[in-house]
């Protein structure tokens, strides 16, 4: 029994009411956990680029310049109405901006999947709990998912309505997909693999002159041939444009071009020689933090391919799951890039759920069951338990002690009078993210190892703490040991 259709007013508000929640899931208390390890050097990367206007693409760092130049402008923005505009929120902004536009990008695929399809991909989405807890975080891998997605809807609407004019939208989202990150490269090429799939698929559920047909005179649809290279062109030219301006760091350091390609040669060497955790690893982790996301995903998707529906849909699940095949092949994995095939497989998840919704009313309040339950791990995760290392997704997260940690040196700090010039000797051989946290200190030094030293604050790692405090003799008293993250404990010494 097919579902009535919805009326424009309520499609909107709908709509509206999915970006609000998965905005307000985004944007609220931003700056509450503190800053992971990634986050930090990262943010020591915008600071330098902020006051030196400075950043150089390094391969040996990997991911691309996208973040900092997108996120300096965020920044250059709060600093209009907060000090030097630099917080732990304030770098967090892009990313969460990159995760509502996620959505609404979703949203946008209406025209392609339906308003209510679209509407319930778009909510599992916004309520995410993986979806939430990495566009909180300041690296590269939401803005990756979005350039990833754009082009994937870009080329769609080139190819199925043909419509040239999304053929640059689409190359300028592969150039600042490629000067993201350089998985770009595994993303495109199961891009690839999932159209041929497709249309294979196409040919089963059409027959081969219909599924052939969609592939003859491609140009003529779009145009002619003339008019058709223009869009072509016009593409090339933006790819090239913003990739060499983004790698040459706007033209300051042509090398960065030469090393944007030298990255894959070392990324492929990571990749497929560091292995923390079990093929299975996403499964696992994905079921613990947001299994009824996985369920819809995985049903709906079945229905999706099994029954023959959508196209676009079915587009979308192949694709999902040649990511996780991809993603689960490869040695090397993080908890973040599950979000690289857990969001498509929740749009065509969103599609499948429809139409099982048509068939049993009953499946209605078992959507509405799952939901609930999803918003409260979402909720969990987010605000409660964001560094608790039994989380799958909380990988090596900072814990909440080193604001504890950063309040007692800015008290010494205040107590010598010496301010910002305050010498600090960080002898720990661990201590990201504290670079950022103690930023403004100008005589800080990181050297990772015990030194002499007189400095007002000493910090150094549980293991050295018994040494350092023989070394520095009456002078000094021991403080308290601060969990830093899962495995690494800082000590604190301070000059009486």
């Amino acid at each position: 029994m097919a579902l009535p259709e919805l009326t424009q007013r309520v499609w909107r508000i709908s709509a509206a009411a999915i970006l609000a929640v998965g905005g307000l899931l985004r944007l609220y208390q931003l700056g509450l956990k503190p800053l992971h390890h990634d986050e930090g050097v990262n943010g020591v990367f915008l600071v330098r680029l902020l006051h030196e206007g400075y950043y150089h693409y390094d391969p040996a760092n990997y991911h691309g310049p996208t973040l900092y130049y997108l996120a300096l402008l965020v920044v250059r923005l709060g600093r209009l109405f907060h000090g030097d505009g630099l917080s732990e929120a304030s770098l967090r902004v892009i990313a969460a901006i990159f995760g509502i536009a996620i959505v609404a990008l979703v949203l946008w695929m209406h025209r392609l999947l339906g308003k209510r399809e679209a509407l319930v991909a778009a909510a599992l989405i916004a309520i995410s709990p993986g979806a939430v807890f990495y566009s909180r975080y300041f690296i590269h891998e939401t803005l990756f998912v979005f350039f990833t997605l754009a082009i994937a809807v870009c080329g769609w609407q080139a190819w199925h309505r043909s419509d040239p004019r999304y053929l640059p939208i689409g190359a300028l989202a592969a150039a600042l997909l490629f000067a993201t990150k350089e998985t770009a490269l595994v993303s495109l090429v199961v891009l690839a693999l999932a159209v041929v799939t497709q249309r294979v698929w196409a040919r089963m559920r059409e027959g081969p002159r219909a599924a052939a047909h969609a592939g003859r005179g491609f140009w003529q649809r779009l145009g002619g041939w003339p008019r058709a290279s223009i869009y072509v062109s016009l593409g090339v030219v933006l790819f090239g444009a913003a990739y060499v301006l983004f790698y040459s760091s706007f033209f300051t350091n042509p090398k960065g071009i030469r090393d944007s390609l030298a990255t894959f040669t070392i990324w492929t060497k990571t990749g497929f020689s560091m292995e923390f955790f079990p093929k299975y690893a996403y499964v696992t982790w994905i079921w613990q933090e947001e299994w009824p996301l996985l369920l819809v995903a995985v049903v709906g998707t079945a229905v999706v391919v099994w029954n023959r529906l959508s196209s676009f849909a079915a587009f979308v699940g192949i694709w999902a799951a040649g990511l996780f095949a991809a993603y689960t092949l490869i040695p090397y994995k993080e908890p973040w890039l599950a979000q690289n095939f857990t969001i498509p497989a929740a749009i065509a998840g969103g599609y499948g759920a429809v139409r099982l919704w048509e068939r049993t009313r009953v499946l209605a309040f078992v959507g509405l069951g799952l939901a609930i339950v999803l918003l409260y791990q979402t909720i969990h995760l987010n605000f409660v338990r964001y560094d608790d290392e039994t989380e799958p997704y909380v990988y090596m997260q900072t814990t909440r002690e080193v604001n504890d940690l950063v309040r007692e040196v800015h008290a010494m700090a205040k107590r010598t009078g010496a301010g910002a010039g305050m010498a600090i000797s960080l002898v720990a051989p661990e201590y990201w993210p504290l670079p950022w946290y103690l930023r403004d200190y100008r005589n800080a030094g990181y050297w990772g190892h015990i030194v002499p030293t007189q400095a007002p604050v000493v910090i150094s790692s549980k293991d050295q703490a018994w040494e350092l405090k023989d070394r520095l003799g009456p002078a000094y008293q021991f403080v308290r040991f601060y969990d830093l993250r899962p495995g690494v404990t800082l000590a604190l010494f301070t000059r009486k």
